[in-house]
């Protein structure tokens, strides 16, 4: 899978989550921003979560910004560890 591919993947599987709102097709880079359902725990809540799981996520616009690695690949999943 060829490097540009992964952010769609990563926004594919993000929409997947209950209660994430995005439109993937707006998806452009490796920048992934996406809001919550009403009824969901607020942004702060979920940023600090994901913090406590080891995924470093910002509020953003009253929604959640995630950055993939630009060198983060199928085979790859942890440029700083390549070898796990």
């Amino acid at each position: 899978m060829p490097a540009q591919c992964m952010p769609f993947c990563t926004c594919a599987g993000v929409a997947r989550l209950p209660g994430v709102v995005i439109d993937v097709a707006e998806v452009e880079s490796n920048i992934v921003v996406f809001r919550l359902a009403p009824g969901s725990p607020p942004p702060s809540a979920v940023v600090d979560r994901m913090k406590q799981a080891g995924v470093l996520v910002l509020g953003f616009r009253g929604g959640i910004r995630v950055v993939t690695h630009l060198q983060v690949t199928p085979l790859c999943p942890n440029p700083h560890r390549p070898n796990e």
